[in-house]
């Protein structure tokens, strides 16, 4: 940090993002990070920023003209590992995310100016798996998840609700005849 003139973690965190930025973009690829890398004062505009850690993360990098990726966890939902019901057998990890908190993420930001949203590339649902023992699980953590977030990202605000609910049960239908685990939890 002395040699480069670097004065604090937050400034090293955001030059070493920025190094590896220009490093894989030599091979045509795009950095993205997690939203932390916004704790930095300076990084690349090139990388792309998940934001998981609320919405927050997401406004900021729009701010700073970073392309974004929304995908927060906990009760906004984007986290598939978390539990869907406070039953104690149900698989997950941490706290609760459930379909509901999900569906209601304005994957759109609307609050955002409109010209800024097309810096909203899309969405993203987390797995991670340290809590999760087989691949069984992991399918009842993710399904019906997976639809409804693909219902919000595909529909975005002509999504409905009710529509959703009423086809419950012909996406549990589309589990069964894939062989899936699935959740049943409440809507």
């Amino acid at each position: 940090m002395k040699q480069h003139s670097i004065k604090d973690t937050h400034n090293l965190q955001g030059e070493f993002t920025s190094r590896m930025a220009s490093l894989v973009a030599k091979y045509g690829k795009t950095a993205i990070a997690f939203d932390e890398v916004l704790d930095a004062p300076n990084i690349d505009q090139s990388v792309v920023i998940t934001s998981w850690r609320g919405l927050e993360g997401a406004r900021e990098a729009i701010k700073r003209g970073h392309r974004v990726i929304i995908s927060p966890e906990a009760s906004y939902g984007c986290y598939f590992d978390r539990y869907l019901t406070t039953d104690s057998w149900e698989p997950g990890n941490l706290s609760m995310g459930t379909i509901k908190n999900l569906f209601d993420l304005d994957f759109n930001m609307k609050e955002i100016e409109e010209e800024k949203r097309a810096l909203i590339l899309g969405g993203q649902g987390n797995m991670w798996t340290e809590k999760l023992t087989s691949g069984r699980a992991i399918e009842y953590m993710y399904f019906p998840r997976a639809f409804v977030l693909a219902e919000s990202l595909w529909l975005g605000d002509d999504k409905s609700w009710i529509s959703l609910k009423n086809r419950r049960e012909a996406i549990y239908r589309i589990c069964i005849d894939m062989n899936l685990a699935f959740s049943t939890a409440p809507w």
